[in-house]
C-alpha cells in the first residue's frame, strides 16, 4: 500500500519535480513543505505532499526504490510511482520504443511487426503505448518481451480492444505500467504524460508512420530531446499516414531501412545497459557488483547472463566477472 505521501505524489504526476529523491535518502514522507521547496518543488505541490492523500492500495514503485528504472529519472519529471502488473524485470533490460498511428496500413502493420520480433528475438524489449495500430502489432509481435505504457489508470475501464491487448501481453509475460492512479480516466492531457515515458524506457524510438498531427511525433520529440535516436520509416510520398515520418527525416531523424541497423544499436546498448560492463573493469565479485548496481539480485543475474550471452563478459572463478578482451562499453 501506497504511503500518504506517495499516493499524493501519484495525483501530482507530470507536474510534480521529484527526479532529486534516491533509493536511501531520508523518507519523503518525513520531509517539510520547506524542505521539499528547498529541493525545488513547487511550494503548492509541497504543501499538498506534506498533507498527504488517502493511501492507494495497488502494486507499485516509487522513485526510492530499487527497481526504480534509472532511464525515468532523465525526464525533467519523471514518474514518482509507477504502477504496474507483469514482469517488472523487463525495466531492467534494453529497450526500443516502436510507435506509429492507430490507423496504419498493411505495410505499416507488418513492418511493426518485424521490428518488433526481431527486437524480442535478440533479447530486447519493445515499449510503446497500448493503442490500436502500430502499437499494438509491436506489442503482439514481441510474444511478452513488451512493456505496455497506458495513458490511464490500470484499473480504469478499457475499451474491448484494448483490454484484451493488455491481456495478452500480461499472458505472454510481458509488463503494463501508468504513472496515474488505478481509477485515473484517459485524457487529451494523459496521452503526452504517456509518451513521454514510453520515449524515456527506449534507448532509441522507432516511429513507423505518423500523420502530421500524431501523437507518435510527440513521443519523436522526446526521445531527441534526452538525446536518443529516432528512426523514421520513409514510406510513400502523399500517403497521410507517412507524412509525419517524412517531416521527421527532413529534420534529421535516421532512416529507417530495416531491422539490421535497430539490432546493431540494441547490441550496443545491452553492452552498457545499466552501466553494468563499465562497473566491471576491475573484476569485482558478485557481491561488490550487487552494492554497486544497486540492482535486485535476480535482474543482477538476469543481466550478466545477457551480457555472457553477448561475449561482452566472462565469469571468473569466485563468482568474479570481467569484460572480454574483445568486449567493451561506453
Amino acid at each position: 500500500m501506497l504511503s500518504p505521501f506517495w499516493s499524493a505524489a501519484a495525483a501530482l504526476a507530470g507536474r510534480v519535480r521529484l527526479g532529486w529523491l534516491r533509493p536511501g535518502a531520508t523518507p519523503p514522507d518525513a520531509l517539510s513543505p520547506a524542505a521539499l521547496a528547498a529541493n525545488g518543488v513547487a511550494l503548492d505541490h509541497a504543501i499538498a505532499l506534506a498533507r498527504g492523500a488517502s493511501s492507494i492500495s495497488a502494486p507499485a514503485i516509487t522513485l526510492v526504490d530499487a527497481e526504480y528504472p534509472a532511464a525515468l529519472r532523465q525526464l525533467e519529471r519523471p514518474p514518482p510511482v509507477l504502477f504496474h502488473e507483469g514482469d517488472l524485470s523487463l525495466l531492467h533490460a534494453p529497450a526500443l520504443a516502436v510507435v506509429g498511428t492507430r490507423r496504419c496500413s498493411e505495410d505499416g502493420a507488418r513492418v511493426a511487426r518485424t521490428v518488433a520480433g526481431a527486437i524480442a528475438a535478440a533479447g530486447g524489449v519493445v515499449v510503446s503505448g497500448g493503442a490500436w495500430g502500430v502499437d499494438e502489432e509491436a506489442h503482439l509481435a514481441a510474444q511478452g518481451r513488451t512493456i505496455v505504457v497506458l495513458g490511464q489508470g490500470l484499473a480504469a475501464p478499457h475499451t474491448e480492444r484494448s483490454a484484451r491487448l493488455t491481456r495478452e501481453v500480461l499472458q505472454a509475460g510481458g509488463l503494463v505500467l501508468s504513472e496515474l492512479p488505478p481509477s485515473t480516466h484517459a485524457s487529451p492531457y494523459t496521452f503526452p504524460q504517456r509518451n513521454r515515458i514510453v520515449a524515456a524506457l527506449g534507448s532509441a524510438t522507432i516511429v513507423v508512420e505518423a500523420g502530421h498531427r500524431s501523437g507518435s511525433l510527440i513521443t519523436a520529440r522526446f526521445a531527441a530531446e534526452l538525446g536518443r535516436e529516432v528512426w523514421a520509416c520513409p514510406g510513400s510520398p502523399g500517403r497521410p499516414e507517412v507524412e509525419g515520418c517524412l517531416d521527421l527525416l527532413e529534420a534529421g531523424a535516421r532512416l529507417y531501412r530495416g531491422p539490421r541497423s535497430v539490432l546493431h544499436h540494441l547490441r550496443a546498448a545491452r553492452a552498457s545497459h545499466s552501466g553494468l560492463a563499465a562497473q566491471l573493469r576491475d573484476q569485482p565479485d558478485l557481491a561488490t557488483l550487487q552494492q554497486r548496481s544497486g540492482l535486485p539480485l535476480p535482474v543482477l543475474l538476469r543481466q550478466l547472463a545477457a551480457l555472457e550471452l553477448e561475449g561482452v563478459v566472462h565469469r571468473l572463478p569466485g563468482d568474479r566477472f570481467a569484460l572480454q578482451a574483445s568486449g567493451g562499453a561506453s
